[in-house]
């Protein structure tokens, strides 16, 4: 005859229990151990971790010391409470400054870099009866404005009217694209650019200009809506060229390439 033996299944269940009383201590003692060490590290460690190095990466004229003055970074910068978009926006209301990235690595670096705006064309302004050259970029943007200019070979913007100046100011949005032309220009041909001496914007109306160019070594100006290429260009000079190999260009005052049609301006007013 089988016998049954009876299973303890109460035995069985404070065995279960006590296991899993257990794995939730442990699970609770390991989530408090990481809350005490969150709040050691939020209150104790991080507040006293320093940024130990400083790097600078620039191409400003300015020296360490004053692009460190100009971002607000003293002496002794806490990692964690260091706010790396203000040292940004500090740069930027630096009107040479073209654009800036501040970062930090833990545990104690921060790098700063710094990039300049590159001068495309010179203004000059009036200030009783002296004029200062100011230094333009693709943008617009009048980033310096100082004593001399002859260090730059670049052509001089004219034509436009300016009631104040001071650098950071913006010229008219209106001529970003010339500009943008201009820039594209000097990358694509240098050597054309550099012939340039003077462009004057005659205004027509709030929103359309047309341009003056003054070549070197040329006194016949060139004219041209307001739009410019290195293709347009090229050809102009090479018609300057032909007439000052004839001899003509005492007596052409001005080329007009607005249309497809060149239109010759006579020293004495008449037009061929």
């Amino acid at each position: 005859m089988q016998q049954i033996y009876p299973i303890n299944t109460t035995w069985n269940r404070e065995k279960k229990e006590k296991f899993t009383n257990k794995i939730l201590w442990i699970i609770i003692f390991f989530l408090f151990s990481i809350a005490v060490i969150e709040v050691l590290f939020q209150f104790v460690i991080a507040p006293q971790l320093k940024i130990k190095k400083v790097i600078i990466d620039s191409d400003l004229s300015l020296s360490r010391e004053e692009i460190l003055h100009l971002a607000g970074i003293g002496k002794t910068l806490y990692y964690f409470s260091l706010d790396t978009k203000e040292i940004e926006q500090k740069l930027s209301e630096y009107p040479a400054v073209r654009n800036v990235k501040a970062e930090k690595r833990f545990p104690g670096t921060l790098e700063v870099v710094v990039n300049k705006r590159a001068p495309l064309v010179i203004a000059l302004f009036e200030d009783r009866g002296r004029s200062f050259p100011g230094l333009i970029d693709e943008e617009g943007i009048v980033f310096y404005i100082g004593k001399s200019g002859d260090e730059f070979n670049l052509p001089v913007i004219s034509g436009l009217d300016f009631e104040e100046y001071r650098a950071g100011m913006k010229l008219p949005d209106v001529l970003r694209s010339f500009l943008f032309e201009l820039n594209t220009l000097r990358k694509e041909s240098s050597t054309l650019f550099n012939f340039i001496s003077e462009i004057k914007v005659i205004p027509l109306g709030d929103s359309d200009f047309e341009l003056l160019f003054y070549m070197i070594p040329y006194t016949t100006k060139i004219r041209f809506g307001k739009n410019i290429n290195e293709k347009i260009l090229a050809y102009a000079m090479m018609v300057l060229d032909v007439l000052n190999h004839q001899g003509m260009s005492d007596t052409v005052k001005e080329i007009d390439f607005r249309s497809r049609e060149i239109v010759y301006k006579h020293q004495g007013g008449g037009d061929i």
